[in-house]
């Protein structure tokens, strides 16, 4: 594999970055929605406004938490895919210089 091909590889995957980065994005929004939703509970048994804790514990454990994670590990391993092809293309291009000379 080349040097210009791997560089097409990062653009690429820059491209996919910044658009996972946007649902990323959008579903901060919706946990923080469900976090606010949480926080206006009452506790059926006393009437009162629920815990911080109790409502943190409630948006953990929601769909769009668990789907806002899965995102935010989708850009973690496009992050770490990048940073593994610049590192490639560094080592071509160092071979490439040191076997011309």
């Amino acid at each position: 594999m080349s040097a210009e091909a791997i560089g097409e590889a990062i653009t690429k995957l820059a491209h996919c970055y910044g658009s996972v980065n946007f649902e990323m994005v959008e579903m901060d929004r919706k946990m923080n929605i469900v976090a606010m939703t949480n926080e206006q509970k009452t506790d059926d048994n006393t009437g009162k406004q629920i815990s911080s804790t109790k409502a943190s514990v409630f948006t953990e454990a929601s769909q769009e938490t668990y789907e806002y994670k899965k995102v935010r590990a989708k850009l973690q391993n496009i992050e770490t895919y990048i940073n593994a092809l610049k590192s490639l293309q560094k080592g071509i291009l160092n071979e490439y210089s040191n076997s011309t000379y």
